[in-house]
């Protein structure tokens, strides 16, 4: 005897097969629109996006701890002030999470709408 299905009145069926039956229950509608939500290409490329920022951000100011000795391009001396030290991190941390977030958001994206054309 062959794979018979029974619908039932519930989002589920019964699979009936000889003597056995087993039971599967379909997923509601609300988790299939919040999967399609989770993979939908413009919330995916700004998750991404704020994910890259953040690593270079972080890759941004380890960078920058390690690089303070550089002289300024006006006095051409070593300013080793907190302050100066301190500027230096916020700047790279940011300029380096732009760039992340910018690259991984077009990496992203472009994935998106390659496999939503294919």
């Amino acid at each position: 005897q062959f794979l018979r299905i029974k619908p039932t009145k519930k989002l589920s069926f019964t699979l009936v097969h000889g003597n056995t039956r087993s039971r599967v229950n379909m997923p509601h509608r609300e988790p299939i629109s919040v999967r399609h939500l989770a993979t939908a290409t413009p919330l995916t490329t700004s998750n991404v996006y704020v994910l890259g920022y953040v690593l270079g951000a972080g890759f941004g100011v380890f960078t920058a701890g390690l690089d303070t000795s550089m002289p300024t391009s006006v006095t051409g001396q070593v300013d080793s002030s907190a302050r100066a030290v301190l500027r230096e991190m916020g700047q790279r941390a940011s300029s380096y999470g732009k760039n992340f977030g910018v690259v991984g958001a077009m990496f992203s994206g472009t994935e998106c709408v390659v496999e939503s054309v294919s």
